[in-house]
């Protein structure tokens, strides 16, 4: 729930933060796309690595990293918005 959570909070901003960053209409829609095909393919290796891991492990993993690259992104758009 926290991951989808953090997602469709930077999801919408994504047209804004692309044409603050000089990105194209084209690009927005091609990261959009990726998204969605990067949660199948991720929700199938999540799935292999829970298997071998742990699912406790894998599920604390996953949350970290998501709320790094969230973070990331904030500093990125704080820095543009800045400059």
């Amino acid at each position: 729930m926290l991951d989808k959570m953090g997602a469709m909070m930077v999801l919408p901003l994504l047209p804004y933060i692309a044409t603050e960053m000089h990105g194209s209409a084209i690009a927005v829609g091609l990261m959009q796309s990726l998204y969605s095909l990067m949660q199948v393919f991720g929700t199938m290796v999540l799935g292999v690595l829970s298997d071998s891991v742990g699912k406790r492990r894998t599920l604390l993993i996953s949350l970290f990293a998501s709320s790094i690259f969230l973070l990331a992104c904030g500093l990125a758009v704080h820095s543009s918005a800045r400059a």
